[in-house]
């Protein structure tokens, strides 16, 4: 039995700015209007490819928001595959037209509907809108650290990542620059600290260390996990700014379900996303 061919993966954002206009492109190969999008390298995880191509194609630096439904369309045999993120304007650089994008343009919501080429693009539109504009909000699991059974101190907190979880902390930087993480917020454990610290420092931003989300001070206080988690999801609404928040694998059943993420696990160094409310 013959396999269908591996779909052609891509990503694009629905950039909405502080007015309520849609950043839109005219690529003159197809004479369509269509929003900001292009497929993945190789390698490339596709949160990293929306923010690279609205940059590439707009000149506009954005930060991801909620994520959207997927859209999918056949290209001769194969499917195209296209993820989609609400993302927030950042900073505006300055697009030279080229063969791929010959002209960016800003239209009002309305006109944006109307416009635009494709029925599944003004979907997707209608569904960053509903989505609304609410800050990402990052619960991450800790990079992978020397083994516990190597570790001949008695402070098990002290234990610091290997070479593979610095290799982890490197990693995110660029993933949570995508969401535009600005508050940075770790268990005060060294492990949990030297993960998000690199990403801290690539921003100028400093760390919130917090002996709550630490494996001691929850197995010392479990309800304060949940205390601790619901403030900062308050914070987090109030103030509007993008946030992660590190810790370890017996906290994160608490931490998940108090951030309203689903699961209970998650793999070292990865991390699960929710957009909050606006």
């Amino acid at each position: 039995m013959a396999h269908s061919p591996e779909p052609i993966r891509a990503a694009g954002a629905v950039v909405i700015d502080d007015r309520n206009r849609v950043l839109v492109v005219h690529r003159p190969a197809y004479d369509d209007l269509t929003l900001p999008k292009g497929k993945l390298e190789p390698g490339e995880r596709a949160e990293l490819t929306a923010v690279r191509e609205v940059r590439e194609e707009t000149g506009v630096r954005v930060a991801l928001q909620a994520r959207l439904p997927a859209t999918h369309y056949r290209l001769g045999k194969r499917v195209k595959q296209v993820e989609w993120w609400r993302a927030a304007v950042l900073e505006i650089g300055k697009h030279r037209p080229d063969r791929e994008v010959d002209e960016v343009l800003w239209l009002p919501l309305e006109t944006a509907r109307r416009k635009l080429t494709r029925d599944d693009d003004r979907a997707t539109l209608d569904a960053a809108v509903e989505a609304g504009s609410g800050p990402a909000l990052i619960v991450l699991r800790h990079g992978k650290a020397i083994p516990r059974k190597q570790w001949k101190k008695k402070r098990d907190d002290l234990r610091p990542l290997n070479r593979r979880g610095k290799a982890q902390a490197k990693s995110l930087i660029p993933l949570l620059s995508a969401y535009g993480v600005q508050d940075v917020i770790s268990s005060s454990s060294i492990r949990c600290l030297g993960t998000v610290e690199p990403y801290a420092k690539h921003i100028g931003a400093g760390v919130r260390s917090l002996d709550q989300l630490s494996e001691e001070g929850a197995e010392a206080e479990p309800k304060a996990v949940v205390a601790t988690m619901e403030q900062l999801l308050a914070e987090a609404r109030k103030s509007g700014r993008p946030t992660v928040i590190c810790g370890h694998r017996p906290v994160l059943p608490a931490m998940l379900k108090a951030a309203g993420l689903p699961g209970s696990k998650l793999p070292k160094g990865s991390f699960s996303v929710r957009h909050l409310p606006a």
